[in-house]
């Protein structure tokens, strides 16, 4: 029965069935009429069978993420704004998961990851931290108790010996966080590099850079100059090498795209004719620089084949003449005359026409090149110079022509041209 005493004493003492729950409410019987409650058959509907739990879960886990990729909005009228919100809508749509995704929809990119090679810079708290996320003790297999110590004793130059503590059994591991070099230098990497990218501002530059970053200090005066030594001799062995292969390969395409300016002399050898462009750059701007730098390159290539420097300072002889007498520094020059770094006698400005003669009159020994065509900058007293030092060593035989660099013929002109405006400007025309 629905009630205790067939029938109603008030509304709440109905109980709705549950086949009843979802009928309207005029289906439901009136408590006015309890006597007509005993003749209204009551109807069980069977009980369906339960469904398994890994398919319920199955089941629900698609109909929620339907719900959530499926929603309609109702499109604006202005369309001004309808684009603003599609954009906005595409912009902001769910998590994209597969490479093809992303190339298609173009939301999102997925970079590859490769090892990490090279020094990083990194705050050491950063690098502790990363330790105990991911590492545990080898000894005692506690997690989280890494501690990371440095020994400044065992420190060389920027390479630094630290230490991995365990907090909970004290074990302890060593490295250095920079390998050895290969090479006869016997130095850490880490100061080879730093040495040679402190060319520009010395040491005193990289010290003052270090302490700024809280790196550790650069080496010492004293293995700063042996790395540089060491540095110079590598490089220039390398040098001599590219400017060797520069060489090589204009001679191998002069003979096979102009055999014509090929000379076979009667011990065999090949010589032959080619142009080449001529130019110099000093250390400081003016008349006065200490230092200046000759270059020849190669027309047909674009390649540097030799080059000279040229010097008027050493500063050993400086550091020398400085503290000693006139009779112990010639002493001590006699020794010294094979490393010092003066070569040059004159003014600055004959430095080029002084190293564009050596480079002229070794080419031939030295590449087998014979430099026919002087390109240069207009300045005709180096051309005239190298040209009679050329006639001294070879003979009247020795043809060098001139021919004016088109980039410095622009640049001059231009330069005539803006200054005539300047002068010219607010005159009247003649005519």
């Amino acid at each position: 029965p629905l009630s205790n005493k067939n029938g109603f004493e008030s509304k709440q003492d109905f109980v709705r069935p549950q086949w009843l729950a979802k009928r309207p409410k005029f289906f439901l019987p009136h408590p006015v009429l309890p006597h007509l409650l005993p003749t209204i058959p009551i109807f069980h509907p069977p009980v369906p069978q339960a469904m398994p739990l890994s398919t319920f879960s199955e089941k629900l886990s698609q109909k929620l993420s339907q719900e959530k990729t499926k929603v309609i909005y109702k499109p604006l009228k202005n369309k001004s704004a309808e684009k603003l919100r599609k954009g906005y809508l595409n912009k902001h749509k769910r998590l994209i998961r597969t490479r093809s995704q992303t190339e298609r929809r173009g939301v999102r990119k997925l970079y590859p990851k490769k090892r990490a090679v090279g020094f990083k810079l990194i705050d050491e708290e950063v690098l502790m931290k990363a330790f105990n996320n991911f590492t545990v003790c080898k000894n005692c297999k506690a997690s989280s108790s890494i501690e990371i110590q440095e020994s400044e004793n065992l420190r060389r130059g920027m390479c630094e010996t630290l230490t991995l503590f365990c907090k909970s059994c004290s074990h302890i591991s060593e490295f250095k966080t920079s390998p050895r070099s290969s090479n006869k230098i016997l130095a850490y990497d880490v100061n080879i590099r730093s040495v040679y990218a402190a060319q520009q501002i010395g040491r005193a530059g990289l010290s003052k850079f270090n302490n700024l970053m809280e790196l550790p200090a650069p080496v010492t005066s004293k293995p700063f100059t042996h790395i540089q030594n060491n540095l110079l001799e590598t490089i220039s062995q390398r040098t001599s090498k590219v400017l060797k292969d520069a060489a090589d390969n204009l001679l191998t395409k002069t003979l096979t795209e102009n055999p014509k300016n090929i000379t076979v002399l009667d011990n065999g050898e090949i010589i032959a004719d080619v142009s080449v462009i001529v130019d110099g750059t000093w250390q400081r701007r003016g008349h006065s620089s200490k230092i200046g730098v000759v270059f020849v390159i190669s027309v047909e290539t674009g390649e540097v084949l030799d080059y000279e420097v040229k010097s008027l300072f050493c500063h050993s002889c400086s550091k020398r003449q400085s503290s000693m007498t006139e009779s112990d520094f010639q002493k001590w020059y006699e020794t010294h005359a094979k490393e010092c770094e003066i070569n040059h006698k004159g003014s600055s400005d004959f430095m080029e026409t002084s190293g564009a003669k050596e480079i002229f009159l070794r080419s031939i020994d030295k590449y087998n090149l014979k430099y026919t065509v002087f390109v240069g900058d207009g300045d005709s007293s180096c051309f005239g110079s190298v040209k009679e030092a050329c006639e001294e060593v070879y003979g009247d035989g020795y043809n060098l022509n001139k021919e004016e660099c088109v980039g410095h013929v622009q640049k001059r002109m231009g330069t005539r041209l803006r200054t005539y405006k300047k002068n010219m400007r607010g005159q009247k025309l003649a005519d």
